[in-house]
């Protein structure tokens, strides 16, 4: 718009620069808002991911205990050499698996 008077002019200018203005403090506030909701969803989804991964290790341990408790005793009942706890402890659960059941198969065939 051209003005037909210095204050019209100014006028226009001055309302021009106000809006100018606001846009820009509604972009830096829609800027913020999606760097704290970024920052709140990385550390939920940080919080959500330490407890599953806590829940699935506690699960490992009570199975892999139990296999670590169970084989030895066959062994023992099977008048077998014990193997050492610290072999057991490097051997991945299927393969803890696979040996409890050689091991109940193995207690089945002698009776």
């Amino acid at each position: 718009m051209i003005a037909q008077t210095p204050a019209e002019r100014a006028m226009y200018e001055a309302r021009l620069k106000f809006e100018t203005d606001q846009a820009w403090k509604i972009q830096e506030a829609l800027k913020e808002g999606r760097q704290e909701g970024k920052q709140e969803g990385w550390q939920e989804g940080l919080n959500e991911g330490r407890q599953e991964g806590l829940a699935q290790g506690m699960a490992a341990g009570v199975e892999r205990g139990k296999y670590l408790g169970q084989i030895p005793f066959l062994q023992n009942l099977l008048g077998l050499a014990e193997s050492p706890s610290t072999a057991l402890e490097t051997l991945e659960i299927p393969q803890l698996q696979q040996l409890l059941a050689d091991l109940q198969a193995q207690l089945r065939d002698r009776r």
